[in-house]
């Protein structure tokens, strides 16, 4: 299985090469106003919306090297798109819709690794090190590429990235048959669940806020403070980092507090300092407060993953519920936050995501206590 890892690591190196420059790059080489910068990374949730759940089904009832190799194929021609159709600027929308079908792939792969591996909780850290390794690569790397060379040269990298993974999908063997897969009804009973859909609601909020900001417009935001492509992808490089790092400590800090606790934690810690984003006055105080959100929001989506298919043999079929549930944040935070920054300014759309991170905080930690004091409140899902 260690191709099938090499080939993950690539995969996310494809997907994320262009996070870290496709914002500044829509708004100052294709002119696009703020809110059409929000559309256009919007696009990447309504691929992922629309493609999550019949992914899910599919893996079970048709072989997932081939599924995961569609994808593959998918997240390259969402990156060569662009280049091969510059300077039209258009392309830049299918490029992020591809992108978002893509996305929806990743959880073939990290299912087919672990399922090869005697040792489960090991293979599941070895398989998550590939997103943390893949995600940060990418997105430092888009950034140094975009200066070196012009702002499509990340889509080339993500093309090329795509193309190994590709290559080195080729010698894996998947040797364990699929769980028998739901029927539809079933497959309903499961995605009505009272945990399933909170836990889905809090990502579909975390990702609000991740879409609008670190993956959107806080690169617009460094852009106006002087950023150079470099910086775009160093202060993209400051939030993956402890990122990365949050998400694959995490179990170690819900062992300690327990999930909601670590929730409440990540919210809070993520919405102040998306709050104090607009007092930043230079690249290098906005890449700490980017190193602030990035350690919280690891903690949120590490918990919420863990609770959405920690009590579920069908594990394939709840993390489609949850990826589609939490793709509408993909969707509505860019497009909403880009309605409100090209209304009033690019300030108040850290002000409006850093509120609705602390709202989440706020409703966690009142469900918490409601729970322990109110015998009505016991019925509400439990996040632990």
């Amino acid at each position: 299985m260690k191709w099938l890892w090499v080939s993950s690591v690539l995969y996310w190196i494809a997907l994320y090469a262009t996070f870290s420059t496709i914002s500044v790059q829509a708004e100052r080489a294709a002119q696009f106003a703020l809110f059409g910068v929000g559309i256009m990374l919007g696009f990447f949730g309504a691929g992922l919306l629309l493609a999550r759940i019949p992914i899910g089904l599919l893996a079970t009832r048709i072989n997932r090297k081939l599924l995961f190799f569609v994808g593959l194929c998918v997240v390259l021609a969402g990156n060569i798109i662009v280049p091969v159709a510059s300077p039209n600027p258009i392309a830049l929308f299918p490029s992020r819709f591809l992108l978002g079908v893509g996305a929806g792939f990743w959880i073939l792969s990290s299912v087919m690794f672990v399922e090869h591996h005697d040792d489960k909780p090991k293979a599941t850290s070895r398989i998550t090190l590939t997103y943390a390794l893949g995600i940060t690569i990418g997105g430092l790397g888009g950034g140094i590429l975009a200066n070196i060379g012009d702002w499509n040269t990340p889509f080339w990298a993500g093309t090329i990235a795509a193309a190994l993974a590709i290559a080195t999908l080729l010698p894996v063997r998947d040797m364990v048959e699929p769980p028998a897969p739901l029927s539809l009804r079933e497959f309903f009973q499961l995605s009505r669940q009272p945990q399933l859909l909170m836990v889905s609601a809090l990502g579909a909020l975390m990702f609000f806020v991740l879409t609008a900001t670190v993956l959107g417009f806080t690169q617009n935001f460094a852009a106006r403070l002087g950023a150079n492509p470099l910086w775009l992808g160093i202060v993209y490089f400051a939030m993956l980092a402890p990122y990365s790092l949050t998400i694959s400590i995490a179990h170690r800090v819900r062992s300690r507090i327990g999930a909601d606790f670590t929730l409440a934690l990540g919210f809070v810690a993520g919405g102040i300092a998306t709050m104090f984003v607009p007092f930043a006055g230079s690249v290098v105080i906005l890449s700490l407060l980017q190193a602030v959100v990035g350690a919280g929001l690891g903690l949120v989506y590490s918990s919420l993953m863990w609770l959405a298919i920690k009590d579920t043999n069908h594990k394939n079929e709840s993390m489609g519920v949850f990826q589609t549930i939490y793709a509408l944040g993909f969707l509505m935070g860019p497009v909403l936050t880009g309605r409100v920054v090209g209304t009033t300014s690019l300030e108040a759309g850290f002000f409006l995501n850093g509120s609705l991170a602390l709202a989440a905080f706020a409703a966690i930690a009142a469900l918490t206590l409601l729970r322990g004091f109110s015998v009505r409140f016991r019925r509400f899902p439990r996040l632990e």
